[in-house]
Parts: structure tokens; sequence; C-alpha cells
């Protein structure tokens, strides 16, 4: 798990709401730096600036994705256990995780991302996403459940 500051994190985020375009992540992470600078000075607590940054990246890589109509896939790996899948599904491992991702919205894949591939808790993603903690939780749930529904199928 990614846990570092930096641009990796907010790259991946990226990454994942466009849904695995290396190229409109690129250019949401940009448009990322150059808002967060010009804006730098409207962050009240400095203590915040990661989430700060992360909520402008995930802002950022929806509009995109919105603007450009982008349906690419996500090439992710994530564990089985990760997912919420029973380790009695063995080499279920087939799970096409990119078709599942595909299927989400931007929106729900900037809270997979966060949960799963950053390791974001549900505190510091309702911070990103401006959520409650609870809130985050129980969508988090939602989308584990249907992510099983469609493997079970």
């Amino acid at each position: 798990m990614i846990r570092a500051g930096g641009a990796a994190p907010a790259l991946l985020l990226a990454y994942v709401i466009c849904g695995g375009d290396r190229e409109v992540a690129q250019d949401a992470l940009q448009s990322t730096w150059t808002m967060a600078w010009s804006r730098l000075r409207t962050l009240r607590d400095p203590q915040w600036i990661c989430s700060w940054l992360m909520s402008v990246t995930a802002s950022e890589a929806r509009r995109l994705v919105h603007d450009q109509r982008h349906a690419a896939t996500a090439l992710l790996e994530f564990t089985l256990e990760g997912m919420g899948v029973p380790d009695s599904a063995g080499p279920a491992a087939a799970v096409d995780v990119a078709t599942l991702l595909r299927g989400l919205s931007p929106e729900d894949r900037a809270l997979v991302a966060l949960r799963y591939a950053i390791g974001y808790d549900a505190r510091e993603i309702g911070a990103v996403l401006g959520m409650s903690p609870s809130r985050v939780g129980k969508r988090l749930g939602q989308l584990l459940d249907r992510a099983r529904d469609s493997v079970e199928t």
C-alpha cells in the first residue's frame, strides 16, 4: 500500500478514476498541481494538505472523464482478500477487476482507489471526498456487495 505523500498516490487515484488511461490521469495530475499552486493560499490548515491535494486530484480526474467521455479499463491488481471475497473462492482469482471497475462511476472508482489502492481509512477518504466516515463505510459496503454479486453470477 502507498501511504507516502507526493505525486504517486495522486497519480494512482487519477489513474483509477480515469479508467486506466495514463495520459488522461497525467493531464489530471498536471491540472491538479497548477490549480493547487494557484489556490494554496485558500488552504486553512496545512495539516490537511494531503487530503486537500487528493480532493483536488479526484475532482480534476472526474472532470476530465466527464469532459472526454473516456471509457478505458483500469488494469489494477487487488487481492481477493482486499476485495472481500472469501478465501474459499480459491482460484477465483479470475475475477476480472478491470471489468468490475469499468462498471463503476468515476466517483465510485475514486472511493475504491482511495481505500484499496492507496490504503486510506474511512476518515481520510471522507476528508478527500467530502463525505462522513460512516457514509464512506456504507458506500464501500454497497460496492463490495455489488462486486460479490457479480462474481457469484
